[in-house]
């Protein structure tokens, strides 16, 4: 009886020590205080699309580290503020993040525009700051010490998708679109006619760009304006939701033209919205999520059953989703190899962080193989995609 009785106090005891979580998923229990990670997402405005499922790929990565142990015996905690998708919102929030919630890192924001921004005040308060996402050239570069990157600029991505996109559809001329606003599209609207042209492609309206502001909803005199261009085909420098509503345009003005983009149109929603007006269009990545490896393979069945709760139209991963759950392990990494705990000094664990983020070097994920440069930008491998039966797949 008492040896019986024992053997149930020790199973109690033990079963005390787990925590259920999900679907029949057991968790370690956890003492102390838990590892901050403090994350900036666009979950709504411009950026809504890559925000919240950017959002469903940490949480993932989150959960799979702590059901293994977490990270020197710590639970990592994912605190979660939503930009909006505005610039002056996000630096507020990186405060809040900071002092507030005591994060100990910061991932994100999501959009080029809110790095400019944000990172300049990492700086200032000396918090380790790490952009999963942003495809403008040298942002981490501008903000050194604290800031870093785990994506690749469009500078080094567009390359290799232009000249498919050039020898696909015989391209000779093309026009150039932008968004005078967003900041991501006027850095990548200045680098996009040198690339075409050394490729021999003539650019039509270098000087005068078919232009709209982030929130236009009428195109009809760009269309209009675009038919006068008669270019082969479009260099764009936007954002998915304006680009959809434009190719739609386009599509009802009885304009059939293919476009090629980098990270600004890689969203699902882009295909969602621009339905068969985008079929073919071409993007620059650094995510294939088709991808035979069996970790993609893995990652990506598991984030299209919880997307689909949040984007039900198109619960497909994109380059954001990859380099954000990718990113979460790169922290983790970090911390562990940094002996970071949460119960340690706020400024020598920031500190710590900043030193490990500097080496990160051939760190096997998703993305494929990331180092961070000296200069605090992501080196890593790159794919071009094409849009084909609705769907972001492997140009051939």
């Amino acid at each position: 009886m008492g040896r019986t009785y024992g053997r149930f106090v020790a199973f109690g005891v033990f079963a005390g020590l787990m925590l259920f979580v999900g679907a029949g998923t057991l968790q370690p229990a956890f003492g102390g205080e838990p590892i901050r990670i403090g994350s900036l997402l666009s979950k709504t405005g411009g950026g809504a699309d890559w925000g919240k499922k950017m959002e469903v790929a940490a949480q993932i990565a989150v959960e799979e580290i702590n059901t293994k142990g977490g990270v020197n015996g710590c639970k990592l905690d994912l605190v979660v503020k939503d930009t909006g998708t505005d610039y002056q919102r996000a630096v507020a929030l990186l405060r809040d993040l900071a002092v507030q919630d005591r994060a100990q890192v910061i991932l994100g924001p999501a959009m080029s525009g809110e790095q400019n921004v944000v990172f300049p005040m990492a700086n200032k308060l000396e918090i380790p700051i790490f952009g999963a996402t942003g495809a403008a050239a040298g942002i981490a570069a501008k903000n050194r010490p604290w800031s870093f990157k785990n994506t690749v600029s469009d500078a080094k991505m567009l390359g290799p998708a232009i000249e498919a996109f050039i020898k696909k559809y015989k391209i000779r001329k093309v026009a150039l679109v932008q968004d005078t606003k967003d900041g991501w599209s006027v850095a990548t609207a200045k680098i996009l006619p040198a690339m075409y042209k050394e490729r021999g492609v003539e650019v039509v309206n270098e000087s005068n760009p078919i232009s709209w502001e982030t929130g236009a909803i009428d195109f009809t005199a760009q269309v209009g304006r675009l038919k006068e261009l008669k270019p082969d085909g479009l260099a764009i420098a936007a954002i998915y939701g304006e680009v959809a509503s434009f190719a739609r345009e386009m599509q009802k003005q009885g304009l059939n033209l293919k476009g090629a983009d980098g990270s600004g149109i890689y969203a699902s929603e882009f295909i969602v919205q621009g339905g068969k007006a985008v079929e073919g269009w071409v993007v620059a990545s650094s995510f294939w999520p088709d991808n035979p490896d069996p970790k993609v393979s893995s990652f990506v069945k598991k984030f299209r059953a919880r997307a689909a709760a949040v984007t039900p139209k198109n619960p497909e991963p994109t380059w954001a989703d990859g380099n954000t759950y990718d990113a979460i392990y790169i922290l983790a990494d970090v911390l562990r190899k940094q002996k970071i705990t949460g119960g340690m000094d706020l400024k020598a664990s920031r500190q710590l962080i900043k030193e490990g983020l500097q080496n990160v070097k051939n760190f096997p994920g998703v993305t494929g193989s990331t180092s961070i440069g000296t200069d605090g930008e992501g080196v890593k491998q790159t794919y071009v995609l094409i849009i084909k039966d609705g769907r972001f797949q492997r140009f051939e």
